[in-house]
């Protein structure tokens, strides 16, 4: 799958490259330089939740017990740091109309939750993503991401 941003020059190709450890991993490197090494890999489980990202400076974000990104309602995960650090979210997601989904998410403190993002998202049929958009305080877009096509490794 190939996702580019509203940057040109910065398209990323997915390839789906196997199963490990019982997760689904998947590749994303330079569209434009297709043999580099992975700018990020992505471990999901086998309904297609993200329970691991691994970024190629080598810092790895793990979810437990996914990062919630495809649940409908509230969902509560935490997100482990390669430091060892921890931090606990609670992202809600809802129907927004014409495939659109509005996935809002707040770090959980001690005594209020904090506003982290907000996203507007849709999904291809199998449930992949296929349009990421993040939203500013006052709703604009201020970053988006589109999966054009699907691709596999031989």
């Amino acid at each position: 799958m190939v996702q580019t941003n509203d940057k040109e020059d910065q398209g990323y190709l997915f390839t789906f490259t196997g199963i490990e450890d019982g997760l689904y991993v998947t590749e994303a490197r330079n569209e434009h330089l297709p043999d580099s090494s992975p700018i990020v890999t992505h471990f999901s489980d086998a309904e297609g939740n993200l329970v691991k990202r691994l970024h190629g400076n080598g810092v790895l974000f793990t979810y437990e017990p996914h990062n919630c990104f495809r649940t409908i309602g509230q969902c509560k995960f935490t997100t482990i740091y390669s430091t060892g650090h921890s931090q606990e979210f609670r992202r809600i997601t809802s129907p927004e109309g014409d495939g659109w989904f509005r996935s809002t998410t707040y770090a959980v403190l001690p005594y209020k939750d904090n506003l982290h993002e907000v996203m507007l998202v849709s999904f291809f049929q199998d449930g992949m993503v296929k349009h990421i958009k993040r939203l500013n305080d006052n709703g604009d877009v201020v970053w988006s991401t589109t999966a054009e096509r699907l691709w596999t490794r031989d």
